[in-house]
């Protein structure tokens, strides 16, 4: 049996209650936000396929996926912003509705 595992939507949702009732299996697991991307340029290139992508800008990543192995740096930087962005609101929200203040450095 696999116990209940509470993440970051959970606890934001269960932060509105007064109260929350968890089985006795259950445990948070709050690591903060990732992302994932899949980059296509080696399978690409095993078949064959060569992608012709064009960028005006360093920041614009819409090719990357077709264009590159591993994620640029500016997208990286990009992302890392938005993470921070999103998080900080989350944090903002539960500790808002459950009267107490988090304070979160280099998150």
């Amino acid at each position: 049996m696999c116990p209940d595992v509470y993440r970051e939507k959970e606890y934001c949702l269960s932060s509105a209650c007064e109260e929350l009732y968890a089985p006795p299996s259950a445990y948070f697991s709050l690591y903060g936000l990732t992302v994932q991307a899949s980059f296509l340029r080696g399978t690409l290139e095993k078949l064959g396929i060569e992608p012709q992508v064009e960028t005006i800008g360093k920041s614009k990543s819409a090719g990357d996926r077709l264009a590159r192995k591993t994620m640029s740096e500016e997208n990286c930087e990009m992302l890392t912003a938005i993470l921070d962005t999103i998080y900080g609101t989350w944090i903002d929200e539960v500790s808002t509705t459950k009267g107490a203040l988090f304070v979160v450095e280099n998150f």
